[in-house]
């Protein structure tokens, strides 16, 4: 019995994500997010970057800020990648419990390209940069009921482009903060079974919420300034745990929808594009977790072993993550993906 719901489950989650992915594909690019696209969590990461339902180790603060208030006592997590193309990464989290209906957290994600070629207008070759993106989370959760939780992030954000260097005859910015914004979140759970997440990323400070912000590349305007944004999202989520051997297993399913439009609301489907999340993840041993997922044409898997360490007559857990990715779009193997947590 358990089989066949696991297994009519795995066919629903992949005909969701078929349909999500068909017709119209709006090219995000940079509007996305390299964060988001590159993970915040190597555990996430491992089951197709999906923790919008579930996800109290740390990186609350970005994936739901509503998880916040199911935070016990303090939980740390460090992740770093090094994928193809010289891209790394590195994300740094903290979240904790305050008294028993509400917790915080805080998350850190950093981005880069290590040999990034510059060019000039008579394309010959000035050097390499790593023109680097960090985006930050700072958050609270608050628990309304046994099964509703609510929670708010302030979100903001700065590159460095790292090629300034090169070009002497412009007085160009090269380090400046992007947008600030809030992710609100919503978290249900019902039946012991069931998880329910509700997330709205990108919501600014002005009438039309829009998360804005102005990119000016020189400091005596001899480059022009642009605008720009961060689309909003809404993120449904749900998680559904069962048993396989007797041992946990937790099926996820994600769907996002990126609004392309710097206004307050659109109902033409023209500017919007749609994308689906799913993963699946099993606890095969006692302290060993096995993962696998998909997310924007990126195929996942993952693994977890918890370690127990004594110090000073007292054991704690430093539980080690890892996530291999397969690009499909780009014919890339990814398998330098590692994190760790812990718990006080």
């Amino acid at each position: 019995m358990i089989k066949g719901i696991i297994t009519r489950g795995f066919w629903v989650l992949m005909a969701l994500v078929s349909l999500s992915q068909a017709g119209k594909r709006a090219n995000l690019g940079g509007m996305e997010g390299v964060v988001e696209r590159m993970g915040v969590g190597i555990e996430e990461l491992g089951r197709g970057n999906t923790g919008a339902s579930f996800s109290t180790h740390g990186t609350s603060a970005y994936w739901n800020p509503a998880l916040l208030a199911l935070s016990a006592g303090v939980n740390a997590v460090a992740g770093a990648e090094q994928r193809s193309l010289d891209r790394l990464g590195y994300a740094l989290g903290a979240q904790g419990a305050v008294g028993r209906r509400a917790g915080v957290g805080a998350v850190m994600a950093v981005r880069m390209d290590r040999d990034f070629a510059v060019i000039d207008e008579e394309d010959d070759f000035l050097g390499t940069a790593k023109p680097s993106l960090g985006m930050g989370w700072v958050g609270v959760g608050w628990r309304l009921t046994r099964r509703d939780e609510i929670g708010v992030s302030m979100a903001f954000s700065w590159v460095d482009l790292g090629v300034a260097k090169f070009y002497s005859d412009i007085d160009m910015v090269d380090a400046q903060q992007g947008n600030s914004a809030l992710t609100i979140g919503y978290h249900r759970s019902w039946g012991g079974k069931w998880n329910l997440g509700v997330v709205l990323r990108n919501v600014g400070f002005n009438s039309k919420l829009s998360a804005r912000w102005e990119q000016v590349t020189s400091r005596d305007n001899s480059l022009p300034s642009s605008r720009t944004f961060r689309p909003k999202v809404l993120q449904i989520a749900l998680r559904y745990s069962e048993k396989l051997y007797n041992q946990p297993l937790a099926l996820y399913l994600e769907v996002l929808d990126y609004q392309l439009a710097d206004t307050l609301w659109v109902w033409d489907n023209d500017w919007h594009e749609q994308q689906a999340r799913m993963g699946i993840e099993w606890q095969a041993l006692e302290r060993g977790v096995l993962r696998a997922g998909f997310h924007h044409g990126h195929w996942a898997w993952g693994a977890s072993y918890e370690f127990r360490i004594r110090t000073d007559g007292r054991q704690w857990p430093l539980i080690v993550d890892w996530a291999l990715l397969w690009e499909a779009n780009a014919q890339q193997w990814n398998p330098l993906s590692v994190g760790v947590r812990t718990n006080f």
